[in-house]
């Protein structure tokens, strides 16, 4: 497998509609006021049958429990 970075706009990402499996964002959605054009962006990208996955912060998870334990 090959990586290619891109850096681009969210939501305006230079790839053609359908190009991708699977679009995974982890930590990113929660910084959107509206998500909407962003998760609108990601199902242009995504292939007919892809998945998305989104990965947001969780105030009452085991990890950032114990992150945010002194």
């Amino acid at each position: 497998m090959t990586v290619h970075p891109v850096c681009a706009d969210a939501c305006r990402m230079p790839f053609r509609e359908g190009a991708f499996d699977l679009v995974f964002h982890q930590g990113l959605m929660e910084h959107f006021r509206d998500p909407a054009p962003l998760l609108r962006e990601n199902a242009r990208v995504l292939k007919r049958g892809g998945h998305l996955l989104v990965d947001v912060p969780q105030r009452f998870h085991v990890y950032t429990l114990a992150k945010n334990t002194p």
